[in-house]
């Protein structure tokens, strides 16, 4: 994160002290030196925008791709995290966790955790270098046995990446959206999950 005016970064001692002073003021906890880069790195994350992120076709293919990636992670109980972008990363630590993570439609039941978003290029075309079918099919002009174009599309924490044919492709790129050529799916995916309501010991301590 820059400052207003494009010059140098927010995040510097100054920066992390006035954000601690804050905090106390409001009667929370400060945030350690430990973790400032991890907070650094979940702040630019969720701010990443990648070029097809707003395109509705993309999104609604990214979209089920999540969906169906936590509906295996619901029914198994925990989710299977391939580390080897991010070796530190460990599921019982969260100071040492990703906060960007690949998900393809070939395996998803397993993410693959990255240190930064520079990885995305060489762990995404790893992951689907074994991968020659168009995973897009989003209109008739589909070449289903020629992907050659790796598509990417953030959807939260998750990175979606797909093999597209180029009329796939072409189809994003132009955003033609839902018109008479488009053939694939017919709804988006709306993360409408509650989370558990909390014990009564556990609302008190907030």
């Amino acid at each position: 994160m820059t400052d207003d005016n494009g010059g140098g970064t927010l995040y510097d001692k100054d920066f992390w002290h006035s954000m601690n002073q804050g905090y106390a003021v409001a009667g929370l906890p400060p945030i350690m030196p430990e973790d400032w880069a991890r907070t650094e790195a979940m702040d630019n994350a969720a701010c990443l925008e990648l070029p097809h992120d707003r395109d509705s076709v993309a999104r609604r293919l990214a979209g089920n791709m999540v969906k169906a990636h936590i509906r295996i992670r619901d029914l198994v109980g925990k989710r299977t995290v391939w580390p080897q972008w991010c070796p530190e990363h460990n599921e019982s630590r969260p100071d040492t966790m990703a906060s960007l993570y690949v998900l393809t439609m070939d395996q998803p039941s397993v993410i693959i955790a990255l240190r930064d978003i520079t990885q995305l290029a060489e762990a995404a075309s790893e992951a689907l270098v074994h991968q020659s079918s168009c995973e897009a099919r989003v209109t008739r002009w589909c070449e289903p046995g020629c992907a050659t174009d790796v598509l990417t599309v953030k959807r939260g924490e998750y990175i979606c990446a797909f093999k597209a044919c180029r009329a796939c492709m072409q189809h994003i790129r132009t955003g033609a959206g839902f018109n008479d050529d488009y053939v694939g799916a017919d709804q988006d995916w709306i993360d409408d999950r509650k989370p558990p309501e909390a014990e009564p010991d556990e609302i008190d301590q907030w």
